[in-house]
């Protein structure tokens, strides 16, 4: 058997072949559509009408466009506080969940359910814990005598929505984790 770091000739020359078609894929549908995307932002087409070139006059048409500029702040904003959540809470429940202890794959499937769950399902839970009125979370927050937050409002509705979908998130980064943690050997 081979342990080391490169295979050997044959196994190479398999190698290659086996990888081929995923990178003939990976070239044209992902590198191709990056580059015909490019191109083609470059002329004003509407797809009935032939092409007319229109140089970087799109590009400075998207950055006058205010609707444009909102959209793409709230992209990062959302990337920013999503990317780092999910990150951090991933690995922090399966460093917990790495543990020997019993019951630990019941903590398991229920951490990894939301990824499994259907959008519908998911979206009615978050709306019974997000409602104004009656929802749980304002419920809770009542007991310590705080008035009632509108949570999707537009005021907190980009937190709001980070929560839903980290929460949705972490059971997916876990399971990545938590099979990166139970391959490091704990003889060290």
């Amino acid at each position: 058997m081979n342990y080391g770091l490169k295979p050997l000739g044959r196994e190479r020359v398999w190698l290659w072949l086996m990888l081929l078609p995923t990178l003939f894929g990976l070239a044209f549908s992902t590198v191709g559509s990056l580059l015909a995307t490019l191109g083609l932002s470059f002329f004003d087409w509407n797809l009935i009408n032939p092409p007319q070139w229109a140089g970087v006059s799109n590009y400075i048409a998207l950055f006058n466009n205010k609707d444009y500029i909102e959209a793409f702040t709230n992209t990062l904003i959302f990337s920013a506080e999503y990317v780092p959540g999910v990150v951090i809470l991933s690995l922090f429940v399966a460093v917990l969940l790495n543990r020997k202890i019993r019951g630990v794959s019941v903590f398991r499937t229920i951490y990894f359910l939301p990824t499994v769950t259907s959008a519908v399902a998911a979206a009615l839970v978050w709306n019974m814990i997000y409602g104004k009125d009656t929802g749980l979370l304002n419920l809770v927050l009542e007991t310590f005598g705080i008035a009632p937050i509108c949570w999707l409002c537009s005021a907190n509705a980009m937190t709001s929505v980070v929560i839903v979908n980290v929460c949705g998130a972490i059971g997916e980064g876990m399971i990545i984790f938590l099979a990166g943690l139970t391959a490091i050997p704990r003889d060290y």
